[in-house]
């Protein structure tokens, strides 16, 4: 482990979203190990079984309309999963000097910046259970859909024997039908294995990027505070020192955001990219299942396009909410008491003002900023 004992204000803003992170591997608090290449490994194999499952289902083109709407959005969802586990793995170093740097914030003893760290690690705990909610009643529809009320029925095959078609937890199972009873258990296991892996990737790796998102959002809100009692210091040595104190964390901070837009920025375009084709699967599954009166078919539908929506905002709000609060910092510094300040010193403010006037946004693979106006574009496209 790499990090010291943690402050217990930072493990209750970090531990719901490590346990889930722990699982697959990704949680970057933890050195590089052959057990952690294990379970990333572990993981990524499995889901990359799923995909090539339903690859296969769609070439032979067995089982229903809905079984091949699943089978898409199997692979959707597969591919960006299997995208999370190689980059996050890759840049577990980045994310370990994010993650560090958010646990020596909590250290601080200043009871107002504590107080605005734990409004945003709030905020963040409540977007992380509206979320985990939405996903696991998506879950829960599309298992009761595909298991408890699915339709079982007998065909005969090439060589003219009955067969009887098995219900399978992921789609493409249909692929398996007329093999051993052993192996249709091994097959069950293994998928609930597949989905264990998709969920805590997805679950962990998303509300992991919304937490460390949102603190640098707190540090920066902090930053303005302090940026408004600059030029209110008795001499001029203290107001030197006092900006200096503030180019170097605001420097720092900047660093760190720009570090997590290296680390996410593939992944947040890979989200949307699927979360596009995720709610037209979605819409075309829901249009089948009402022409059939297929009750459970639309709930799964519904909710599997209410949980695309949900994945996309939560990464869109965050990345909005930094962008905003690092161009905030203008405001901060005008409001400052920067006239009372010697000629040399405004000039030190002028560029740091230069500085911020820079965007600050995560970006969707360097394409497009990720702001509410992109969330909107998601959902038109859409």
């Amino acid at each position: 482990m790499r990090a010291k004992a943690w402050n217990s204000d930072a493990k209750q803003a970090f531990s719901l979203y490590s346990y889930l992170t722990i699982v697959v591997g990704l949680w970057p608090v933890f050195k590089d190990s052959l057990f952690i290449k294990f379970r990333v490994c572990t993981a990524f194999f499995h889901v990359l079984f799923a995909v090539g499952t339903a690859i296969y289902k769609l070439i032979i083109n067995c089982g229903n309309s809905d079984d091949t709407l699943d089978a898409f959005l199997m692979i959707a969802v597969g591919i960006v999963v299997c995208t999370k586990l190689i980059i996050l793995y890759n840049y577990r170093d980045f994310l370990w000097m994010i993650i560090n740097s958010a646990f020596a914030d909590w250290e601080t003893t200043d009871e107002k910046n504590i107080k605005i760290m734990k409004t945003h690690a709030k905020t963040c705990k409540r977007m992380a259970k509206v979320y985990y909610s939405a996903g696991l009643a998506s879950c829960i529809s599309y298992l009761l859909n595909v298991i408890v009320f699915s339709k079982v029925a007998d065909f005969t095959d090439d060589k003219n024997f009955n067969v009887t078609s098995r219900v399978y937890a992921l789609p493409g199972g249909c692929i398996y039908n007329g093999s051993p009873n052993y192996f249709y258990y091994f097959i069950i296991v293994d998928q609930l294995i597949q989905l264990l892996s998709c969920c805590a990737t997805n679950f962990g790796s998303d509300t992991m990027f919304v937490a460390v998102t949102t603190h640098i959002c707190g540090q920066f809100e902090i930053l303005k505070l302090k940026m408004v009692q600059v030029g209110r210091g008795p001499d001029y040595r203290r107001n030197r020192e006092y900006l200096g104190a503030i180019i170097y964390r605001h420097k720092h901070l900047m660093k760190i955001a720009e570090t997590l837009e290296e680390t996410f920025n593939k992944i947040i375009f890979a989200q949307m990219l699927a979360s596009v084709v995720l709610i037209c699967v979605g819409g075309m599954s829901l249009l089948v299942n009402l022409k059939h009166g297929d009750l459970m078919g639309v709930i799964k539908a519904v909710g599997v396009m209410n949980f695309m929506f949900l994945q996309s905002y939560i990464y869109t709000y965050p990345s909005d909410n930094l962008g905003n609060q690092a161009t905030g910092l203008m405001q901060a510094l005008y409001k400052s008491h920067w006239y009372k300040l010697p000629s040399n010193l405004m000039k030190d403010i002028l560029f740091v003002m230069m500085r911020i006037n820079l965007p600050s946004y995560l970006t969707a693979g360097k394409f497009f900023y990720m702001t509410r106006r992109s969330y909107m574009d998601v959902i038109k496209t859409a």
